[in-house]
């Protein structure tokens, strides 16, 4: 029972962190949150996952007066929907956890797995494989696939003292749309994020902490 319970744990920290990401990349008002858990992961007691989620979405919200306990009830309250949807058979990973947001502008989604070594990873955003382990300090960005975006994005970390601490990209198509995830030592101050906004072909930028 220990390791059920050890491994368990590793779900509550994947899912925390993959709320708390996806509630800072997210634009507009909720409307929904969709839930999706496939693999083993369904094995275990997925009420309590899904509120650890909610809750996460909430608290920057309502900063008080949301626990585990209500976190569900309480945005059914504020009209966001919440829906779970649990697929026992493994699909491309023996666990997987799926968070998507909606929102009055556009939705954000998240997938996270818990490997064999036990550290959780962010495996797609936006239908987009990278794979990262969600810690610290980050910039999510969103741009047009050309050369030249990412030297710019080094280059004004570099002139305001920014180091980064490793890279994570994922693209459609040469060419199309990207994302890039980058890990930073420290945090970042609002001008840095808004001069990296203003990079040619750079589409969003966001500073995150988790």
């Amino acid at each position: 029972e220990a390791g059920q319970l050890d491994r368990y744990q590793h779900f509550i920290d994947l899912v925390t962190r993959l709320s708390t990401f996806v509630g800072q990349i997210l634009d507009g008002r909720m409307q929904s949150i969709a839930i999706r858990y496939s693999g083993e992961v369904c094995d275990m007691n997925l009420e309590y996952l899904t509120s650890t989620i909610v809750r996460r979405l909430l608290v920057p919200i309502l900063r008080e007066g949301v626990n585990l306990i209500n976190a569900t009830h309480v945005a059914q309250q504020r009209g966001i929907k919440v829906e779970e949807t649990r697929v026992p058979v493994p699909e491309n990973f023996t666990n997987l956890v799926e968070i998507e947001v909606r929102t009055d502008k556009d939705p954000r989604k998240v997938s996270g797995t818990v490997f064999t070594d036990k550290l959780p990873r962010i495996v797609s955003v936006d239908n987009y494989a990278l794979e990262v382990v969600p810690r610290g300090h980050m910039i999510f960005l969103t741009n047009n696939d050309k050369p030249g975006v990412i030297g710019n994005i080094g280059t004004v970390l570099g002139e305001h003292k920014v180091n980064i601490a490793g890279m994570h990209l994922g693209r459609e198509d040469a060419g199309g749309k990207a994302l890039a995830l980058l890990l930073i030592d420290n945090p970042i101050r609002d001008e840095v994020v808004d001069r990296i906004r203003d990079i040619e072909d750079v589409l969003t930028a966001k500073a995150i902490r988790i």
